[in-house]
């Protein structure tokens, strides 16, 4: 969270809801500890100059001088549709509250932690709206507890043909965005979220 905060959004809301406060003290802690850290080390005036950057790296995508070919999210995708920024962003908007609310609700569920796990790293970095294809290293992550819940447990229909092509495709997703005009990776990663949360059912009916 320290490094790319934009992937981290999802992890206070599933320690608030799992109700994990030591680890949060502790993440909020070793956050702190950094800050102080990099303060002492580079001086006080990165903090006013990192704030600064924050408009001037979202104008390079909203002006296009980052090419949307290059971002993997929903707001990428409502952008390459032909949506107008206002829009596109209240697309992303409208995906990060329902992430935030599935991860909220698995992680408060006496859930097996591989499927805590999964989905919270399979939905971290589409609930980002400026995420580039190689954030998406975190959903390999979520795929490997997703991979190992369905080893111990057995696996569903169509799981390990999804798995498939999940670990496969963020080779080609820069390629399609640019020359076929679609963005993947989020559509692919909410349908392994929509396969996982099969999972979480089936563990709660135990």
């Amino acid at each position: 969270m320290t490094y790319k905060p934009h992937l981290g959004i999802l992890v206070p809301i599933a320690l608030i809801a799992a109700r994990q406060w030591k680890a949060f003290a502790a993440a909020t802690a070793t956050s702190l500890i950094l800050a102080g850290i990099a303060t002492i080390w580079f001086g006080a005036e990165v903090w006013p100059a990192f704030i600064a950057s924050i408009p001037q790296a979202m104008g390079h995508v909203d002006s296009g001088l980052l090419p949307d070919w290059k971002t993997q999210s929903f707001f990428a995708a409502a952008r390459m549709a032909g949506l107008p920024i206002g829009l596109a962003q209240a697309v992303q908007a409208v995906a990060m509250v329902l992430l935030a609310g599935l991860v909220a609700w698995v992680w408060s569920r006496p859930v097996a932690w591989r499927l805590k796990a999964a989905i919270l790293l399979l939905a971290a970095p589409i609930a980002a709206p400026y995420a580039m294809d190689y954030d998406y290293a975190v959903a390999a992550v979520g795929l490997a507890f997703w991979a190992g819940h369905g080893l111990e447990r057995g696996f569903l229909t169509h799981e390990k043909t999804y798995m498939g092509v999940l670990w496969a495709f963020p080779l080609f997703a820069r390629f399609a965005a640019r020359f076929a005009h679609v963005v993947p990776l989020p559509w692919l990663l909410a349908g392994a979220l929509l396969l996982a949360v099969r999972r979480v059912r089936e563990d709660l009916r135990r």
